[in-house]
């Protein structure tokens, strides 16, 4: 009786070369250092001067290919490498499919492997599509991002000790209503994880003080005025004196000199009891069609991963 198919492809040289360990290890190295090289030493066409900025590999094949060699070098032994991991992972399989050991270890073997392969997958989506779409300033008046209407809520800036900006912490709402913290290191993920915001940086645009005239809410900006409780309020200036410990306003009735007061002031049906702050985050559109295909990588792998240690399990010896 002749041998099967997949005893046949086990006994193939090619195979055996292309599914060898050995050869992945090597394959996998020289990628390692190719990647770093690139990123190092290497220059690239692409420039972010301006925005859109798009980060595609397509850029590379407007240019000479003499000019970015290193950079075929490195598609090509990407590609070998995941031929090898397919067919090391291939070869691992049928090597158990002809013994029928399809235990645990077979389908964490094969989630493993599926999940290698998917991940170069991601990448190579990644590379064609991740770049930066544009730049969007968000504030108090909803502005649109994507199929999205965003606006911040509030913020805060903290400093360091020499008065460098160390982080943001923003609060923005959508058109829903539901509402996210975005800052350095956070951003805000729309349209399946695959579009984001995120933060460059941020700025207070100054207090507004909140009064409440005859029941009801006011916001006065500097030089507007209001009348209650027979008189005529001027607001002229919002106090920026840092050694305040809190914010005051310079109020003036019937054209009166001036007084300073705090939130909890109050006379004749007008009182302050507080201040708006108007804060804008500057933030990039980014962009990466790759991500869910990463995610879904990562799954894999940590399952495959998970059902191949529980395989290896033995029960325990009863005395």
């Amino acid at each position: 009786m002749p041998p099967s198919l997949p005893t046949r492809l086990l006994r193939s040289r090619l195979l055996s070369v292309l599914g060898s360990p050995r050869v992945g290890v090597v394959l996998g190295t020289l990628v390692t250092v190719q990647l770093m090289a690139s990123s190092l030493f290497i220059p690239s066409p692409r420039s972010p001067d301006r925005l859109p900025f798009s980060e595609s590999i397509a850029v590379f094949r407007d240019a000479p290919v003499g000019d970015y060699w290193w950079f075929w070098a490195l598609v090509a032994t990407t590609g070998m490498l995941a031929v090898s991991t397919i067919v090391g992972g291939t070869r691992a399989l049928l090597q158990r499919a002809v013994t029928n050991r399809l235990d645990r270890r077979f389908w964490g073997i094969t989630l493993m492997h599926l999940g290698f392969v998917v991940g170069l997958g991601a990448h190579l989506v990644a590379a064609h599509t991740a770049g930066v779409t544009g730049q969007v300033l968000l504030g108090p008046d909803p502005v649109a991002v994507g199929d999205h209407r965003l606006r911040v809520v509030e913020g805060r800036i903290d400093d360091n000790p020499d008065g460098t900006l160390r982080a943001i912490d923003a609060v923005v709402e959508d058109e829903t209503g539901h509402r996210s913290h975005i800052g350095f290191n956070r951003p805000w993920f729309y349209d399946g994880g695959r579009r984001w915001v995120l933060v460059q940086g941020a700025q207070a645009d100054g207090l507004t003080p909140v009064f409440i005239v005859d029941g009801h809410e006011r916001r006065l900006a500097d030089g507007q005025a209001v009348s209650a409780g027979g008189h005529t309020w001027t607001v002229l200036r919002v106090s920026d004196n840092p050694t305040l410990r809190s914010p005051m306003v310079l109020l003036s009735m019937d054209g009166e000199p001036p007084n300073w007061v705090a939130p909890g002031w109050s006379a004749d049906g007008l009182s302050l009891t507080g201040f708006d702050e108007t804060f804008r985050v500057s933030a990039l559109l980014r962009r990466n069609d790759g991500i869910p295909w990463l995610l879904l990588a990562m799954a894999l792998f940590t399952t495959g991963v998970a059902l191949f240690e529980w395989g290896r399990r033995r029960p325990a010896l009863r005395c």
